[in-house]
């Protein structure tokens, strides 16, 4: 892919005559779709079918996302794809440029785009990971995964995120199964830990919000998003409201996986978030990470820490090492304080 700018407006044009564009211009690879073979269904998402395959010239694994059609493409849709094109070639350009750059690597690759023929829609060809998403593979593993296995985890997607961030990028609903583990001689634990489904994922300046619907997985949401006022004037995502679902999934992390808050009732789930009901700690977490992802998830988006702080306090050996959490009987732990 090119490391020129990207326009910012389709000037009317469809999104395959765009893409096309790219692909002529070379900000964009195209692969052919005969590199492709072993197909098989994955599932459907919201733009259409994916699916995995060999790259057989490349011999390694890829995942094939639909694009949505032409005819379904609004204009919003059209510059949200324009955005999500743009992260991918910063990642690449950024890989070829600064091999050691934190996070990299812990953001799902984009090799380029694909089509079957003239009439079908583009597809994403995409970075591939063996081992499930992180939900799943925390529920397989976790009879054998220790503390220090568990926070190798945890900083890893701190540096994707810390990627995401640097780079001006909103996730937007991040959560335990858009993270997906990749075996990996070169990582500790021989498991690298990748952020997906970043394709709603706003491109914005350092202070600025996402103006979109709600969108997401309640558990993981910012309460702020919930604010019925937010949400009319479209004040919605931010960098604080991706903090908060990081700390959703520390603690997610440190309890094997299990579900949090879990409520038939999203609407009685939302209230107890909002009244500032918490995940409790657990049992044999060290007391500076549970201190950190109750910073995270603070009521108060003013009070959270950036990235690049929760970057620094996920790195410090007490988080590893350092004394255990033990919660006092009389303590409501599941409650936010700061509220």
């Amino acid at each position: 892919m090119s490391d020129r700018l990207l326009p910012t407006q389709n000037n009317g044009e469809t999104n395959a005559n765009w893409i096309n564009r790219m692909i002529e211009e070379q900000y964009i690879n195209f692969i052919d779709y005969g590199e492709f073979v072993n197909l098989k269904f994955v599932t459907s998402g919201g733009s259409g079918v994916i699916r995995k395959a060999l790259w057989k010239t490349k011999d390694k694994l890829i995942i094939l996302k639909q694009i949505a059609p032409d005819e379904v493409i609004t204009e919003l849709e059209h510059q949200e794809l324009i955005k999500e094109i743009k992260a991918f070639n910063s990642i690449r350009v950024r890989e070829q440029s600064a091999i050691n750059e934190i996070g990299h690597k812990n953001v799902i690759e984009c090799f380029g785009v694909s089509r079957f023929n003239q009439e079908e829609a583009f597809l994403l060809v995409l970075e591939q990971a063996d081992m499930g998403c992180l939900r799943d593979y925390l529920n397989v593993y976790k009879n054998n995964l220790n503390w220090k296995q568990k926070i190798n985890i945890a900083r890893q997607v701190t540096c994707g995120l810390y990627f995401l961030h640097k780079n001006e990028i909103l996730h937007r609903d991040l959560h335990t199964r858009n993270i997906v583990i990749k075996k990996d001689e070169n990582f500790e634990d021989h498991i690298r830990v990748i952020i997906i489904d970043f394709g709603l994922s706003k491109v914005v300046s350092r202070n600025s919000t996402s103006h979109q619907g709600i969108k997401g997985h309640i558990n993981f949401m910012d309460p702020y998003i919930f604010n019925i006022l937010n949400a009319q004037y479209g004040q919605i995502y931010s960098y604080p409201s991706d903090i908060y679902s990081l700390g959703v999934i520390f603690w997610e992390i440190s309890s094997n996986g299990q579900k949090t808050l879990i409520e038939v009732n999203q609407i009685a789930t939302m209230m107890r978030i909002m009244g500032g009901e918490r995940e409790k700690p657990v049992a044999g977490s060290t007391r500076s990470y549970v201190e950190l992802y109750m910073k995270c998830w603070d009521h108060n988006q003013i009070n959270r820490p950036d990235i690049y702080k929760v970057y620094e306090l996920i790195h410090k050996d007490d988080i590893v090492s350092g004394e255990s959490w033990e919660s006092q009987p009389d303590e409501q732990s599941s409650m936010d304080s700061n509220i």
